[in-house]
């Protein structure tokens, strides 16, 4: 906001006392000049100098600098029944007394365990990472020499901005990963501690937890059928406490035929064009290896520019330059917000956790980043 009004009270107060450029002050290749920028692209600093007694190339770079953000995922521990009886409003507070009434539970068990409490929601900070060279050329078609269009393109990382946990949250979710793999030993009918011929099994706290089931963040909902884009297999196995055998899970194959694969720890789980998840079904992230939750977000590297700018001399010796850059970057629609297991948030998914919704909302809102700059140059020679 400060640089929108940074730009507006120039335009209407300094910018009217400027005196215009004439033709022969651009000679081609006779002068250079340094100029220091702030705007919506961040701080920058660039050279320009005359081609053509119209034409003017600028080159220079851009940086944001860092500052945070903070989001919050809420984990769900197991899984929620709707009431058809109730409505969609209704199902959620219930279904958020469960999970409450479950993770006290879950949390009285951990501290039994580990002696550590846990927070029921993960910490995020977002923080930008956009910064860009940047390579322009301004036209002056006009007689009055203030007036110029622009046109050029900006180039930067793909990654535009990053998500990562903050320290806080370490704690909660290497306790939630180690609950995880619990769950999933007792799942597969494994002991909870495992040391070379030490077995050590817990059957009432297997129990315990198997009632509870998996915990993960509640993200939001797949709009389309996802597909397996590359082998994925099981963390882990699930025995017939019977029989002693590996249990085996329904799969729909790349064929859309419904077949059956033993839920074998190392075994394939989906294949190459498998269904992984329904158009619907909830997506629920769990922490990556190292126990932290990540995002990114992705636009083109190369970013065309087009825009405009008014500006002029604002000293008697014509050697300080005072100019407004406005215009569009165009950075490929909309930007991709991909999370740490390679769900694109804004693109695959809808009815979103409340938290980052907004910040999606917007993000769909912009498939062209606006420019607005403000210059101060000095001319070198």
């Amino acid at each position: 906001m400060i640089m929108f009004l940074t730009a507006a009270t120039v335009s209407a107060q300094e910018l009217s006392g400027i005196t215009p450029e004439k033709v022969g002050d651009d000679k081609p290749f006779k002068h250079l000049d340094l100029g220091i920028t702030v705007g919506t692209t961040g701080f920058g600093i660039e050279l320009a100098m005359p081609v053509h007694e119209m034409v003017r190339v600028r080159a220079g770079g851009t940086y944001v600098p860092p500052f945070k953000k903070r989001l919050h995922y809420e984990f769900q521990i197991g899984s929620y029944t709707p009431d058809p009886n109730l409505t969609d409003k209704e199902n959620a507070i219930e279904a958020q007394k469960v999970y409450d009434a479950r993770f006290e539970k879950l949390n009285n068990l951990l501290y039994s365990m580990m002696g550590m409490k846990v927070d029921n929601s993960v910490a995020v900070d977002g923080e930008p990472t956009f910064n860009n060279a940047k390579i322009l050329v301004d036209v002056t078609p006009f007689r009055d020499k203030r007036w110029h269009l622009t046109a050029g393109v900006y180039i930067g990382g793909r990654r535009i901005a990053k998500a990562i946990n903050t320290p806080e949250a370490t704690r909660s979710l290497v306790a939630l990963s180690t609950y995880n793999q619990m769950y999933y030993k007792a799942c597969a009918d494994k002991p909870m501690i495992e040391y070379g011929d030490i077995w050590v099994y817990y059957p009432e706290i297997s129990q315990k937890i198997l009632n509870y089931g998996e915990i993960r963040a509640y993200v939001g909902k797949f709009k389309n059928d996802v597909h397996a884009t590359e082998p994925i297999y099981y963390a882990y196995s699930t025995v017939d406490p019977v029989w002693g055998k590996p249990m085996t899970e329904k799969i729909i194959d790349k064929n859309g035929n419904e077949v059956e694969r033993e839920m074998k720890e190392g075994g394939l789980r989906y294949d190459v064009g498998d269904l992984v998840h329904k158009a619907g079904d909830s997506y629920k992230m769990l922490p990556d290896e190292e126990c932290m939750v990540k995002a990114n977000a992705y636009a083109n590297a190369v970013k065309p520019y087009l825009g405009f700018g008014y500006g002029g001399y604002i000293d008697k010796y014509k050697r300080t330059q005072l100019s407004v850059d406005c215009g569009v970057m165009f950075w490929g629609g909309r930007p991709s917000i991909v999370t740490h297991d390679g769900v694109d948030i804004v693109r695959d998914l809808y009815d979103l956790n409340d938290s980052i919704d907004r910040y999606v909302k917007l993000v769909k809102a912009l498939p062209v980043y606006p420019v607005i700059e403000l210059k101060i140059s000095q001319r070198l020679f």
